[in-house]
Protein backbone atom coordinates (compact mmCIF):
# COMPACT_ATOMS: atom_id res chain seq x y z
CA UNK A 1 0.00 0.00 0.00
CA UNK A 2 1.35 3.66 -0.91
CA UNK A 3 0.35 6.47 1.44
CA UNK A 4 0.51 10.58 0.17
CA UNK A 5 1.67 12.03 3.04
CA UNK A 6 1.77 15.95 2.49
CA UNK A 7 3.74 17.98 5.04
CA UNK A 8 1.53 20.19 7.01
CA UNK A 9 3.82 22.47 9.19
CA UNK A 10 1.04 24.65 10.35
CA UNK A 11 -0.61 21.23 12.01
CA UNK A 12 3.31 20.58 13.56
CA UNK A 13 2.83 24.68 14.63
CA UNK A 14 0.05 23.58 16.98
CA UNK A 15 1.79 21.63 19.39
CA UNK A 16 2.43 22.38 23.07
CA UNK A 17 4.85 25.57 23.17
CA UNK A 18 5.65 24.35 26.44
CA UNK A 19 9.21 22.90 24.57
CA UNK A 20 10.97 24.76 22.14
CA UNK A 21 10.35 22.61 18.90
CA UNK A 22 11.46 25.10 16.56
CA UNK A 23 15.14 25.41 18.23
CA UNK A 24 15.73 21.86 17.04
CA UNK A 25 17.51 21.05 14.03
CA UNK A 26 15.85 21.21 11.22
CA UNK A 27 16.99 17.35 10.39
CA UNK A 28 15.65 16.44 13.90
CA UNK A 29 12.40 18.53 13.42
CA UNK A 30 11.90 17.07 9.74
CA UNK A 31 12.06 13.33 10.48
CA UNK A 32 9.79 13.96 13.44
CA UNK A 33 6.93 16.16 11.46
CA UNK A 34 7.46 13.50 8.46
CA UNK A 35 6.77 10.40 11.07
CA UNK A 36 3.84 12.41 13.04
CA UNK A 37 2.26 13.30 9.53
CA UNK A 38 2.21 9.17 7.99
CA UNK A 39 0.62 8.22 11.51
CA UNK A 40 -2.01 10.70 11.54
CA UNK A 41 -2.71 9.70 8.04
CA UNK A 42 -3.21 6.57 8.92
CA UNK A 43 -5.18 7.13 11.72
CA UNK A 44 -9.07 6.90 12.05
CA UNK A 45 -10.85 10.31 13.74
CA UNK A 46 -9.55 10.12 17.40
CA UNK A 47 -7.90 6.83 17.39
CA UNK A 48 -5.05 6.73 19.85
CA UNK A 49 -2.01 4.32 19.03
CA UNK A 50 1.13 3.07 21.56
CA UNK A 51 4.06 4.28 19.31
CA UNK A 52 7.72 2.43 21.19
CA UNK A 53 10.81 4.57 20.18
CA UNK A 54 13.71 2.59 20.47
CA UNK A 55 16.53 4.73 21.53
CA UNK A 56 14.73 7.76 21.67
CA UNK A 57 16.38 9.34 24.98
CA UNK A 58 16.04 12.89 25.33
CA UNK A 59 13.47 12.59 21.43
CA UNK A 60 10.66 14.73 21.01
CA UNK A 61 8.47 11.67 20.14
CA UNK A 62 6.06 12.64 23.01
CA UNK A 63 5.94 15.90 22.21
CA UNK A 64 5.29 15.21 17.95
CA UNK A 65 2.80 12.46 18.97
CA UNK A 66 1.12 14.06 21.48
CA UNK A 67 -2.03 12.10 21.10
CA UNK A 68 -0.55 8.61 21.50
CA UNK A 69 0.71 6.87 24.34
CA UNK A 70 4.36 6.63 23.67
CA UNK A 71 7.38 4.46 25.39
CA UNK A 72 10.69 5.65 25.53
CA UNK A 73 13.62 2.41 25.37
CA UNK A 74 17.25 3.39 25.37
CA UNK A 75 20.50 2.56 27.58
CA UNK A 76 20.73 4.91 29.94
CA UNK A 77 19.76 4.82 33.79
CA UNK A 78 16.70 7.27 33.37
CA UNK A 79 13.99 7.26 35.92
CA UNK A 80 10.72 8.76 34.07
CA UNK A 81 7.11 7.84 33.44
CA UNK A 82 6.93 6.20 30.25
CA UNK A 83 10.83 5.09 30.01
CA UNK A 84 12.40 1.59 29.90
CA UNK A 85 15.97 0.70 30.42
CA UNK A 86 16.51 -1.84 27.08
CA UNK A 87 18.75 -2.94 24.70
CA UNK A 88 16.88 -2.30 21.31
CA UNK A 89 18.50 -5.37 19.77
CA UNK A 90 16.46 -7.40 22.47
CA UNK A 91 13.56 -5.93 23.75
CA UNK A 92 11.27 -6.83 26.50
CA UNK A 93 8.12 -6.58 24.87
CA UNK A 94 5.78 -9.44 23.08
CA UNK A 95 5.66 -9.37 18.86
CA UNK A 96 2.64 -6.91 18.18
CA UNK A 97 2.97 -4.61 21.45
CA UNK A 98 2.59 -1.30 19.68
CA UNK A 99 1.26 0.09 16.55
CA UNK A 100 4.51 2.05 15.62
CA UNK A 101 7.92 1.38 16.28
CA UNK A 102 10.42 4.30 15.74
CA UNK A 103 13.39 5.13 15.89
CA UNK A 104 15.42 8.03 15.14
CA UNK A 105 19.37 8.91 14.96
CA UNK A 106 20.37 5.49 16.38
CA UNK A 107 21.11 2.83 13.86
CA UNK A 108 24.66 4.50 13.68
CA UNK A 109 24.95 4.10 17.19
CA UNK A 110 24.55 0.12 16.32
CA UNK A 111 27.50 -1.75 15.80
CA UNK A 112 27.77 -3.19 12.31
CA UNK A 113 28.05 -7.03 13.43
CA UNK A 114 24.50 -5.95 15.53
CA UNK A 115 22.21 -3.98 12.76
CA UNK A 116 20.78 -7.44 11.17
CA UNK A 117 19.15 -8.02 14.80
CA UNK A 118 18.59 -4.52 15.64
CA UNK A 119 16.10 -4.44 12.41
CA UNK A 120 14.90 -7.99 13.13
CA UNK A 121 13.81 -7.09 16.86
Amino acid sequence: TTYMVKLNFLEIGKLSMQEDIYALPIDQYTRQAWVRNVINALRSGHETFTILDVGGHKGKTRLFQNKDSVIISDLFDVEENGYIKTNGKNLPFADNSFDFVVSFDTYEHVPRAQRDMFLKE
